[in-house]
């Protein structure tokens, strides 16, 4: 990470050296940091402003396969992470950081993903050939994009109403 105030690099990820970080996410407040690896692992770090550094708060396993994305949502509640094994999965921000839903309706790696504004919606793309959108609250999928030609990697979402 770079600190631009002083214009030097801030190591924050001690461990996992070898595996390098997939994705990184900030919360909307800089409160956290949430940083993946391609091997699966998420690693939460609090922002020190008084110290101008991060303390690692969490480290888990969010995928037992290649992680791809992690993405923290707009109202910094949920952290989503995406990954090969087909799955987009929503985890509860906080203490424990508890898995709340898999979903899993996309038939290959799942690229990339996107919150709404009101972070109660999810955009997923995957090399299915697809995006999906996902109602968070019951995890169901509401709208299958389907017809592209080739593999969905990204996605972006503005459903703000300015």
């Amino acid at each position: 990470m770079w600190d631009l105030t002083a214009s030097k690099s801030i190591s924050i990820v001690e461990k996992g050296a070898g595996h390098p970080i997939q994705s990184v996410s900030m919360a909307s407040d800089a409160s956290i940091i949430a940083a993946g690896n391609n091997h699966g692992r998420i690693f939460i770090f609090e922002h020190r402003q008084d110290e101008r550094k991060f303390k690692l708060l969490k480290e888990f396993v969010a995928h037992e396969a290649y992680l791809l994305k992690c993405i923290l949502s707009k109202n910094n509640r949920s952290l989503v992470t995406t990954s090969s094994d087909q799955t987009a999965k929503i985890w509860k921000v906080g203490d424990d950081y508890k898995l709340d839903k898999v979903l899993a309706q996309h038939q290959r790696w799942v690229w990339d993903a996107a919150f709404s504004d009101d972070s109660n919606y999810l955009v997923t793309a995957s090399s299915d050939q697809s995006a999906k959108l996902w109602e968070l609250s019951n995890g169901n999928v509401i709208r299958n994009y389907v017809g592209h030609s080739n593999a969905v990697t990204c996605v972006a979402l503005n459903d703000s109403s300015t």
